[in-house]
């Protein structure tokens, strides 16, 4: 079995040559720790075990009847502590560490003091609260590790491989960024301004202001001495890279510039913009030599043949359209997008190109032909940056989904995504030796990942990106997934079984307390309920006329309430299926529900911006609260049934005395947009989660906040169990799951397993490390890392 604090692996586990397996070097052993035939110095033995123990998991993973993996694990973890006291075992040590962390084994709160395990592969370790002080990590593989409140202090973190950069922080939107020509410096659109940072430091060297409207487009003049910008201010303006002065100013555009094509003899540049033209410029004269007509929505993005006799452009329209110069007409279009382009990128034989759409697909063209030869999908947003790799095999994209993802052209398969941004991608540079690019987002930051480092998530399920809704218990974790219900083990993190009936996508779904069954909404309007155990369908609940959205279960789980985009909701009888109670009112669709604690009323919340208390006996409406700017989309009852906490969309969280009929004001929560919320059952806290990627538990009472957990992207439900196990989905459909330990007032998150692991370090103690380098502790205090006191 395999731990019960698990970061969660995928069956796909990695096979044994991905997994670094490092020659060990001078081992001596002590025969109480011997790994069977392991004897005395027999290096060759040892290196044979370990890889067995990696084959192990790389190509069965861990089963639930695997009885001796627990025990590999205790043994694994020897090596690893007793490298604490004999130098010439940490090669083994790194090893056993790598293979621990590949089985899914959880360091969190571990004792791991001193141990030397330089080179070890903790790519997406549980390293939560791990103890860590004085210990060698030199040269250590921490892409996607998460090490919230980790002691690191006196750690030795040389060469330690992290998968980025430290990101840039931006005061505005970053629409387009390029890189110097010495690739020591980077230019990027800072939402009015444009900026130079110095790679290495983060520091803002030049600003270049003069534009009144957001930069969209940049481009670098071969000899790097000059820019030029287009802006929403409808203009285009050369710039003097070194002076920071305008150079000139071309003014002809009658909406936003989106797009730029520098020509090789540095005097003339081509501009797309939302006007739907395309426009030759004369940079000296600051004249306009020709406008290429066509197209009938706004222009995207620009790409000019290297003998600057063909131009191609994408838009709105969905069409690709490659002009003659000379002629200055259309000589063919390319079609085949269902929705915009906003993306091209032309390899560099010139015989193809590749697009990037709405639509959210890439399409590869034989330019000559005209012809689609590939498409590639994956993208959950529209693709809005594209860029070739030099062998022409490979392709990066960035994207509304806010992941940045690498292709294989010819298979059409994604090789790598890397996440961390929370906003849309817009730009891309890909250095010269492509082992790097910078990707610049609408969540004002810029980054820079180091490609040979980048490891790809592996998913929990192809279609995990699919979870509508979920509900869980200590042993069991039900997933929406699409039309199918999804059931794991959350002890060995295997699925147990698949339920399908449902004809539409699942929208709700309550565990009940005994974990035994389970009910289930859709939006082909029906209800059912299953046995979790045999998967099987007990019950189907039918009355509602379109989708339901939400259900919960009365306190005595003998009844289920349910609301739909009917504008109704249903009270229902568990044991004999039968509707017992339509409640009427709303005028549009219910959103929320709550039984209050004492069984006898329920709170509705809905898209008609109101609140509805009802009597559940009678079915008639006691009080409507009014007053909501948008529709509600979470309720929670207080224990003492007298107030109502609820989640609107886009605002912080409300609180209704429902006695008195008023709102209460929360003190420090306006600027809060939170999405989900819960209550603890006996009433003294209360929790949130929002769209500040923070996770927030507060004292019902005073508001005080008795603990934060920082996540690397936005939440989008929470669900707390029995006071002690909380679970929450964040907006990459990552699955996290906490046990909380309470310690004198104070409440302490441990990480028991995630789908979806990524670099993470908030509260870690990294004063008085050893070795480790300015970049690197730059991007672990911009995850969350304690800034040492003489930094």
């Amino acid at each position: 079995m395999a731990s019960p604090g698990a970061i969660f692996r995928s069956n796909s586990y990695p096979r044994s040559t991905e997994l670094p397996i490092q020659p060990a070097e001078q081992l001596i052993l002590k025969k109480k720790y011997e790994l069977t035939d392991i004897e005395h110095d027999n290096l060759k033995a040892l290196n044979k075990r370990l890889m067995s123990l990696a084959n192990l998991q790389s190509h069965a993973g861990p089963r639930e009847d695997s009885n001796n993996l627990k025990e590999e694990q205790k043994t694994l973890l020897k090596f690893v502590k007793r490298s604490k006291y004999f130098e010439n075992e940490k090669i083994a040590a790194a090893n056993a560490m790598g293979i621990l962390n590949q089985t899914g084994y959880s360091f969190s709160r571990k004792n791991l003091r001193k141990v030397r395990i330089p080179g070890a592969y903790l790519d997406g370790a549980n390293l939560v609260g791990a103890d860590l002080r004085g210990a060698d990590l030199t040269g250590a593989i921490l892409t996607r590790a998460v090490m919230n409140y980790a002691l690191l202090n006196n750690a030795y973190m040389q060469d330690i491989r992290l998968g980025q950069s430290p990101s840039i922080r931006c005061n505005g939107l970053v629409k387009a960024i390029c890189l110097s020509k010495d690739e020591k410096r980077l230019i990027g659109s800072e939402g009015e301004d444009i900026n130079i940072w110095d790679i290495e430091t983060g520091m803002e060297l030049k600003k270049f202001k003069g534009h009144t409207g957001l930069v969209n487009a940049l481009a670098l003049f071969p000899k790097g001495k000059k820019l030029a910008s287009g802006s929403s201010d409808n203009t285009i303006r050369i710039w003097d890279v070194e002076t920071m002065k305008e150079l000139k100013k071309l003014s002809r555009h009658t909406e936003s510039v989106t797009s730029l094509v520098l020509f090789s003899d540095e005097n003339r540049l081509a501009s797309g913009s939302d006007d739907g033209t395309i426009r030759i410029w004369d940079i000296e004269q600051e004249k306009e030599q020709k406008k290429l007509p066509g197209h009938s929505a706004p222009i995207t993005s620009l790409a000019i043949f290297s003998n600057e006799k063909r131009l191609i452009a994408g838009s709105w329209d969905g069409h690709i359209c490659i002009y003659g110069m000379e002629v200055g007409k259309e000589l063919k279009k390319l079609n085949g997008h269902k929705e915009g382009v906003m993306s091209l990128a032309l390899f560099s034989d010139e015989k193809k190109l590749a697009s990037g759409s709405s639509d959210e697909t890439i399409r590869i063209w034989d330019i000559e032909i005209g012809e689609e030869l590939h498409k590639m999908e994956g993208h959950k947003g529209p693709v809005m940056t594209l860029s070739l790799f030099s062998d022409g095999k490979r392709l990066i994209s960035g994207s509304m989904d806010d992941t940045i993802r690498i292709w294989d052209i010819e298979a059409g398969k994604e090789l790598q995504k890397l996440e961390g941004h929370t906003g849309w991608v817009t730009t891309l540079a890909l250095y010269p030796g492509e082992r790097k690019v910078a990707s610049g987002s609408d969540d004002k930051t810029i980054r820079i990942w180091n490609l040979d480092m980048a490891i790809e998530f592996k998913k929990l399920d192809e279609a995990i990106i699919k979870i509508k809704t979920f509900a869980f218990d200590l042993s069991v974790l039900v997933i929406g997934n699409g039309k199918r219900i999804d059931i794991w083990n959350t002890k060995t993190k295997r699925e147990l079984k698949k339920l399908e009936g449902h004809t539409s996508s699942v929208s709700s779904l309550v565990l009940f307390s005994d974990g035994k069954k389970l009910a289930s909404a859709s939006k082909d309007a029906t209800i059912c309920i299953w046995d979790v155990e045999t998967g099987l369908e007990l019950k189907k609940l039918e009355s509602h006329t379109s989708s339901v959205i939400t259900l919960a279960l009365f306190p005595d789980e003998k009844k289920l309430v349910s609301g739909s985009s009917d504008k109704t909701i249903c009270i229902w009888d568990i044991k004999i299926g039968k509707e017992l109670k339509k409640l009427q009112g709303h005028t549009s669709s219910v959103m929320a529900l709550a039984p209050f604690p004492k069984k006898k009323k329920l709170a509705s919340g809905s898209s008609d911006k109101t609140i509805r208390i009802w009597d559940v006996k009678t079915g008639q409406e006691l009080k409507k609260l009014e007053e909501h700017t948008i529709w509600v989309k979470a309720i929670a009852i207080f224990p003492n049934e007298k107030r109502l906490a609820f989640v609107s969309m886009f605002e912080n969280i409300r609180i209704w005395d429902l006695d008195k009929g008023i709102q209460l004001k929360l003190p420090g929560t306006d600027t809060e947009r939170a999405t989900s919320l819960a209550l603890f059952r006996y009433g003294k806290w209360w929790i949130s989660g929002g769209d500040d990627q923070k996770i927030r538990i507060r004292d019902i009472e005073n508001n005080t906040i008795i603990a934060v957990i920082h996540l690397p992207f936005e939440i989008e439900k929470i669900a707390l169990k029995d006071d002690r196990i909380l679970c929450a989905i964040d907006s990459l459909k990552g699955i996290w799951i906490w046990k909380l330990h309470y310690e004198e007032g104070n409440i302490e998150p441990e990480l028991l397993w995630t789908t979806h692991p990524s670099l993470s370090c908030d509260k870690a103690e990294i004063s008085q490390t050893v070795g480790l380098s300015e970049a690197n502790r730059r991007l672990l205090i911009q995850h969350g890392a304690k800034r040492p006191k003489n930094k």
